[in-house]
Formats: C-alpha cells, sequence, structure tokens
C-alpha cells in the first residue's frame, strides 16, 4: 500500500492527471477476469504493478488478449526479480537493491551488538533504480 501511495503522491505532485481508475488486486490467484475488464474498459497505455507478481500477471493476461507489449501497453514491475528477467516479453521493474540493503542492515546490527553506535538511529538509503527491459522498450 506505501508503494502506491508513493506512486501517485509523486504522479501529483507531478501534475500526471491519470483517467483511468487505480486497479486494485486483493488476491492475485483468481485475479485474471478483474485484470482483462480492467484491459478491455480503460485500454491503458502503461500499467506500473506494485510487485513482481502482479507485473508477470498482467502480462499472462494481455498476451491472451493479443495486446501488444510494449507497442500498445508498457509494463514496469516492483523489485526486480528473476521473473521480471525471465518472463516474456522481460519486463522492466524497479530493483530496491535488497542485497545492499541487507548489507546494510546486518552492518548496522553487528555495530549496535558490538556497542558501537548502540544509541543511533541512523538512516541509511539505498537508492532503487530502474531496470529496463521489453515491456517498455524505453
Amino acid at each position: 500500500k506505501l508503494r502506491a501511495k508513493g506512486f501517485w503522491d509523486t504522479l501529483q505532485k507531478s501534475n500526471f492527471i491519470n483517467s483511468n481508475p487505480v486497479l486494485t488486486i486483493d488476491n492475485i490467484v483468481n485475479s485474471e477476469e478483474q485484470i482483462v475488464a480492467y484491459l478491455r474498459d480503460y485500454k491503458p497505455d502503461a500499467i506500473f504493478c506494485v510487485d513482481e507478481l502482479l507485473s508477470v500477471k498482467i502480462v499472462k493476461v494481455a498476451n491472451k488478449l493479443n495486446i501488444k507489449i510494449p507497442k500498445q501497453l508498457k509494463i514496469i514491475g516492483f523489485s526486480n526479480g528473476q521473473l521480471s528477467e525471465e518472463y516474456y516479453p522481460s519486463i522492466s521493474s524497479i530493483d530496491l537493491h535488497a542485497k545492499k540493503i541487507g548489507e546494510e542492515s546486518i552492518s548496522q546490527l553487528i555495530s549496535n551488538i558490538k556497542g558501537a553506535n548502540v544509541n543511533s538511529n541512523k538512516i541509511i538509503v539505498v537508492p532503487a533504480s530502474l531496470v529496463h527491459r521489453s515491456s517498455t522498450n524505453l
């Protein structure tokens, strides 16, 4: 929910106007009919998915509907896992650099255990990046 909120907040700050309603999916397993209806009713030219499984599901449904990716529909996922790279077409994704986050977290934890930064509230920022693949052709 925080990813989606951050996405919409940024769009509003950028004065981007989106006339299509947000597609909210609570159960990815049973979401195909919902996705089909959304793609047919609103014919979006781009979709931002808040996780990798949803981006794969959108690609799967778009392929079944013969929607050409990225010519008719561009898709960006989130987390940049192995599915994004191996699915066809490969899915552009926001990479959170989870390995780097883990390394920084463990380093901070070890420092705290050793007493080096017992009372510190250190904020570590690991920038995300966009990994361009076939689903956007950017």
